[in-house]
């Protein structure tokens, strides 16, 4: 079972649901620091590395926004394409 750091939207900031002793608390049995300490362990996966792989992420995720947003709008039809069942 995993914990969901950030709130369903902007409403949550101002109304907070969850103490920040409860979200501090979950953050030490987060699956991806948990396994980034095992890379680190057994791989030598250092900060300098997982900074590299984040740009890497985060420049993949810029470039894929930007051709969705430069790209046309879809034709209404597509809306049905490839789709299992209608």
């Amino acid at each position: 079972m995993t914990y969901r750091f950030s709130g369903h939207g902007a409403a949550d900031i101002l109304q907070p649901y969850r103490s920040k002793d409860e979200v501090e608390e979950h953050r030490h049995r987060d699956p991806i620091v948990i396994m980034r300490k095992r890379l680190g362990e057994m791989c030598g996966l250092g900060d300098d590395d997982v900074k590299k792989f984040e740009d890497e992420a985060a420049e993949r995720v810029a470039k894929a926004l930007q051709f969705a947003e430069e790209s046309p709008a879809p034709e209404p039809e597509e809306l049905y394409r490839d789709v299992v069942a209608e």
